[in-house]
C-alpha cells in the first residue's frame, strides 16, 4: 500500500473515531470538512470508511458530526478494524462473505436509490426496489426466485408449461408459493430476521422451513414473520404501492420512521436529533429527490436541515 493511501487510511480511522466516541465541537467539524476537501482521495477515502463502518454496524444507519454514544465504545479496536477492512484485501474478502456480494453474483441487483423492472422466462414481471438482489431458478418442475435481501413486488403470469410448475419465491427462513397472485416481499438487510408479505390480488402462502408452520393471506392483508412464528395479520400498507412511483406516503408517523424510510434510497446519510425524533408527520414525499423531501419538511415542520462533508452527511434539528 503506497504511503499516501495508508496515511490517508489511517487519518480516516482517526475521525471515525472521534465521531464515535464522542461529539465533535464545531472546530473538530471544520477542520474534518477541511479534511475531505482537500483532495478527490480524501473523499473517496472518507466515503469508503463511512460505508464500512455502516457494513459492520461500528456506527449508526444514520450519523452526522454529532452523535449519540456508548459508554462501551473501544477507540483502539475499532480504529484497528477499520484500518483493516480498509486494505485491499481484507475489503475483497469483507464484500465477498458479506450480503455485498449479490450486487455482483446475484442474476439481478439494485444499488441504493435504484428500481428496476424485470420479466421472467414465463411472461412473470418482477419489480425491484431499493438495495435489492435476488437469482431466478426455473425447471421442469418449479419457478422459484431466490431472494437474498432487499423488496420486489411480483405479477405471476399464467403457467403455460404442460406440467404445472407451482412459482415459489426463497428466502432463508421460508417459502412463499403465489397462488396466481400479485403480491410482495420486503427483506431488508438491517432487518434479516424479520420479512413481511402483502398481497393485492389472489392469494400466498407461505411455509416456515424451521417450524413448518404455514399461513395463507388473501387479497388485501400482510403479514410479516421471522424463522419461528408469525406477526398478526394486517391490512395492506398505503405505500405498497407508492415506491413503485417513487413515493413514500407518511401517516401520522414520527419524523425518525420517515427519515429510516429515506435512507433506504441515499447513498448519504440523514441525522435526526434527538429532541424531534418523536414529531409526527404525515404527507408524500419523493424517496430519491432528498432537496425536495427538505423543502417539503422545513415548510411544513419546526425543522431545519445542516449540511456536512459536502453533502455525505445531513444533520436535521429543531429550527
Amino acid at each position: 500500500m503506497a504511503k499516501q493511501q495508508e496515511r490517508l487510511l489511517t487519518e480516516a480511522a482517526e475521525w471515525m473515531v472521534k465521531i464515535q466516541n464522542g461529539p465533535l465541537s464545531p472546530e473538530e467539524q471544520q477542520r474534518l470538512q477541511h479534511w475531505c476537501q482537500q483532495s478527490k482521495e480524501h473523499q473517496r477515502t472518507w466515503h469508503k470508511a463511512q460505508t464500512l463502518m455502516q457494513s459492520l454496524n461500528g456506527l449508526p444507519e444514520n450519523y452526522a458530526p454529532i452523535l449519540e454514544q456508548s459508554q462501551q465504545f473501544n477507540p483502539y479496536r475499532w480504529t484497528g478494524k477499520l484500518l483493516l477492512l480498509l486494505s485491499v484485501g481484507a475489503v475483497s474478502i469483507f464484500a465477498w462473505t458479506s450480503s455485498w456480494r449479490y450486487q455482483i453474483t446475484a442474476e439481478y441487483s439494485t444499488a441504493v436509490g435504484e428500481q428496476k423492472k424485470i420479466e421472467l422466462a414465463d411472461g412473470t414481471e418482477v419489480t425491484l426496489n431499493t438495495n435489492t438482489a435476488l437469482d431466478s431458478h426455473y425447471s421442469a418442475t418449479t419457478r422459484q426466485l431466490q431472494l437474498h435481501y432487499g423488496e420486489i413486488m411480483v405479477r405471476t403470469a399464467a403457467e403455460k408449461h404442460r406440467a404445472y410448475r407451482p412459482f415459489i419465491v426463497n428466502q432463508s427462513y421460508a417459502d412463499i408459493q403465489a397462488l396466481g397472485t400479485v403480491f410482495s416481499v420486503k427483506m431488508l438487510k438491517q432487518h434479516a430476521e424479520q420479512t413481511c408479505v402483502a398481497v393485492v390480488e389472489s392469494a400466498v402462502r407461505i411455509r416456515l422451513k424451521q417450524s413448518a408452520a404455514e399461513q395463507t393471506i388473501h387479497r388485501g392483508e400482510q403479514v410479516c414473520f421471522d424463522a419461528q412464528h408469525f406477526y398478526p395479520q394486517q391490512t395492506i400498507e398505503t405505500n405498497l404501492y407508492a415506491w413503485e412511483n417513487g413515493m413514500y406516503m407518511a401517516d401520522n408517523i414520527t419524523l425518525q420512521d420517515l427519515i429510516d424510510e429515506m435512507n433506504r434510497y441515499q447513498s448519504h446519510y440523514f441525522y435526526v436529533d434527538s429532541n424531534i425524533r418523536n414529531i409526527r408527520v404525515s404527507g408524500s414525499y419523493p424517496v430519491r429527490d432528498p432537496a425536495a423531501l427538505a423543502i417539503a419538511l422545513q415548510l411544513s415542520y419546526p425543522v431545519q436541515f445542516q449540511y456536512y462533508l459536502n453533502g455525505y452527511m445531513t444533520r436535521i434539528v429543531q429550527h
